[in-house]
């Protein structure tokens, strides 16, 4: 049996795998993130200005004049009163970003379909309300941000090399707008014609009037039934799934027919008889609807008690207050579950269970049927408790709670397993991009990246300021040797065990990082707490033991960094005699000649840091600042030694770069030195210090100190590691 739901279980990931991939989903989704800032706002000034409590609606009514409640409404005109004109602008611009076919920052495509939606819903016609640039219009702003760009990117195609209704040397903005003429308006005026045949054959305002048209129609003459409940929640769970608000979409079925039975219930007990409705508008709201659309809040509970995504969680975090009262946006569109296959079924079947248990508790008598409209945004359990009038009436939401979550518990583990092999098939592809673009010298943009690539980017870049607030950032120590094969230092070594993706590459760590503003952050994250942990390590380094810690020109070159650096070395005692001696590291393609970065390198030496520069290769640059004394040590291009055996030219380099050290008192250390062949030729050139799996691969500060010659080893065991 567990075989067989693991292969069920397999296959629906499988399938789920292939329709997240789709350039559609993907599309849709990228869009939809962008709209979060959007959706929080507006999220949380509809809970203020439809919070269900006397008090609180008369103080915002009378505050001011009730100017409290004019600045709600604007902020929800402004967000979710016009959350159908930012899907249109989000989705479009993400397909055209997404498209390999698109031209860098071409907007042209998203205004036509700007154009499109307007147009689409009937703007200024007899029967058009502003309510279509809101909610209610979600279905079309998907609709046209997907269709119209298709459509003029395929046009835009067509026309390349064509002759231009331009001149020649005109300017490039000119030239591209020139260029979008005839693609933008025959999309835009294919849609016309389309909204106006609908207007002519069947006197609707337009695209969106058919859809809501269309989706009423379906429950033309049928009453308040279990079937007919369920069939409610079916079709709004589907228009949900899709991007549609499916409770505007319905919200004359839901007035018209499953109102009216409160007022039915009323009058029946106020003539003395039981009321009889079960399905009513107060029954979906209280009982049903948990947490909005799709019984979310079941949603909810499971991603907070079985979800594993840091992303995941604060995305449930922000969205828990305004889905306490029944307000889901954030959820829906953030997480999200809009078009996200690994949800469509919890998301289709948490309601239509909770639709049962409800009607069949209703219809045992174990809860008292609802007399009394309760307004949608009242939390779980007082609401329970006043549609109801008893108690019976929470603990069934709390059973349905309870039934949902179980429901959404294997999907949501499904779900992070998935973006778990997503995340780290990606990272290996930043990872891989990352390093063909310093092999050829080229600057790689990872959280411009379109598509997953992109998003996983991003959502490094976010962890990564929370993995140093929790302090999960770590390091190793690979030990440096000199020819006697004793241990004189060690180089510090970031290292990031990520728990979606596992170990982060460590550039790709400080790629990231610049990219996302964070690099100053975590370049004082990386020497504070190499500071502490020599500190805290019992016994002392001796007197000239050194530590090599990474940093980047773009933070030395920084003020704040060197009054870091200033507060660390006095806190530490860096540099002073009986304390740490610390030599900060930067790659020789970073130390640009400036008369700034000389001028730090001189402060920097003054505080009692030492300077070195890795991957040197005989770079002019490099040579400058060796002429003036700057580096203490420098640390050989890894290319340099790794083809020493085999490439003569590379032991000349080296025996020059070690003649020049001795006028200029520096020290040269190999990197990658991994077998004693190298060492020996390094030796016999004049290099006398080395790193490398010849001698130790990065271990953990503990072990370094194992390696110290007495009086400060503490612990027993071998003065150096065996070779080979």
């Amino acid at each position: 049996m567990e075989k067989d739901r693991e292969a069920i279980w397999g296959r629906l990931a499988c399938v789920f795998g292939r329709m997240e991939s789709c350039f559609i989903v993907q599309t849709v989704r990228s869009g939809l993130i962008t709209m979060i800032p959007v959706l929080l706002l507006g999220s949380f000034s509809l809970v203020l200005r439809s919070l269900p409590l006397g008090p609180w609606q008369t103080f915002v009514s009378g505050f001011a004049g009730g100017l409290l409640r004019v600045l709600f409404d604007l902020v929800y005109n402004g967000t979710f009163g016009l959350l159908s004109i930012y899907m249109v602008l989000a989705i479009s611009f993400s397909y055209r970003q997404n498209s390999r076919r698109a031209a860098e920052a071409d907007y042209n495509a998203v205004i036509s379909a700007l154009a499109c939606f307007a147009v689409s819903c009937g703007i200024l016609t007899e029967g058009f309300t502003a309510g279509a640039f809101g909610v209610k219009g979600m279905f079309l702003a998907i609709f046209c941000g997907l269709s119209a760009p298709a459509l003029y990117g395929a046009l835009e195609s067509r026309r390349r090399g064509e002759r231009r209704l331009f001149s020649e040397g005109a300017d490039l903005d000119f030239d591209s707008a020139a260029s979008a003429v005839i693609p933008a308006a025959s999309v835009i005026l294919f849609f016309s014609a389309v909204n106006l045949l609908i207007f002519q054959i069947l006197g609707y305002s337009g695209l969106q009037e058919v859809f809501v048209r269309g989706a009423e129609y379906i429950f033309h003459g049928l009453g308040r039934s279990l079937g007919s409940g369920l069939l409610f929640v079916t079709v709004s769970s589907l228009l949900w799934f899709f991007g549609v608000h499916g409770s505007d979409v319905l919200d004359n079925v839901s007035q018209s027919l499953f109102a009216e039975g409160i007022h039915v219930n009323a009058e029946l007990l106020a003539s003395g008889a039981p009321p009889t409705e079960i399905v009513t508008k107060t029954f979906f709201d209280v009982f049903v609807l948990m947490g909005g659309c799709g019984s979310t809040l079941c949603l909810l509970l499971a991603l907070f008690l079985f979800g594993r995504h840091r992303s995941s969680r604060r995305l449930a975090g922000m969205a828990a207050v305004p889905m306490l009262f029944n307000i889901n946006e954030l959820m829906v569109f953030g997480l999200p579950v809009v078009l996200n296959p690994f949800f469509f079924i919890p998301f289709l079947i948490t309601p239509l269970v909770c639709t049962c248990t409800s009607y069949a508790a209703f219809s045992l008598g174990l809860v008292p049927i609802p007399t009394v409209t309760v307004e949608w945004t009242t939390p779980i359990l007082w609401g329970g408790y006043a549609a109801s009038g008893s108690v019976s009436g929470a603990a069934l939401q709390i059973f349905n709670l309870a039934v949902g979550t179980a429901i959404y518990r294997p999907f949501v583990l499904q779900y992070d397993l998935e973006k778990n092999r997503n995340a780290a098939r990606w990272m290996n592809r930043l990872r891989d991009l990352l390093m063909e673009g310093e092999e050829n010298n080229r600057p790689v943009s990872l959280l411009q990246i379109p598509g997953l690539g992109g998003r996983t980017a991003k959502m490094l870049a976010a962890d990564l300021k929370y993995a140093m607030e929790d302090e999960e950032l770590y390091f190793l120590y690979q030990p440096q040797f000199d020819s006697r094969k004793q241990c004189i230092g060690a180089e510090a070594l970031l290292r990031w065990d990520h728990p979606q993706t596992g170990s982060v590459y460590p550039p790709l760590i400080v790629a990231l990082a610049d990219e996302s503003d964070q690099l100053l952050q975590l370049e004082e994250y990386v020497v504070s707490h190499v500071l502490r942990q020599v500190e805290t390590m019992e016994g002392g380094w001796g007197d000239h033991f050194r530590f090599c810690v990474n940093v980047t020109a773009k933070s030395i070159v920084r003020e704040e960094f060197l009054e870091f650096l200033d507060a660390q070395a006095k806190r530490f005692g860096v540099g002073e005699k009986t304390g740490i001696e610390v030599s900060l590291e930067i790659t020789e393609q970073s130390a640009l000649l400036s008369e700034q970065l000389d001028e730090k390198f001189q402060r920097i030496r003054e505080l009692g840091f030492r300077l070195s520069i890795d991957d040197f290769s005989m770079g002019f640059t490099s040579l400058k600042y060796l002429q003036r004394s700057q580096f203490s040590l420098v640390k050989l291009d890894g290319s340099l030694v790794r083809d020493l055996i085999t490439n003569s030219r590379n032991q000349e380099i080296i025996s020059s770069i070690v003649q020049l050290s001795r006028p200029l008192d520096f020290s040269v250390l190999a990197e990658y030195v991994e077998t004693e062949e190298q060492r020996q030729m390094l030796e016999q050139v004049g290099c006398l210090q080395y790193q490398g799996y010849l001698y130790s691969p990065p271990v953990e500060l503990a072990e370094v100190r194992k390696l110290l010659p007495a009086p400060y080893e503490d612990h027993e065991g071998p003065t150096v590691p065996s070779e080979g």
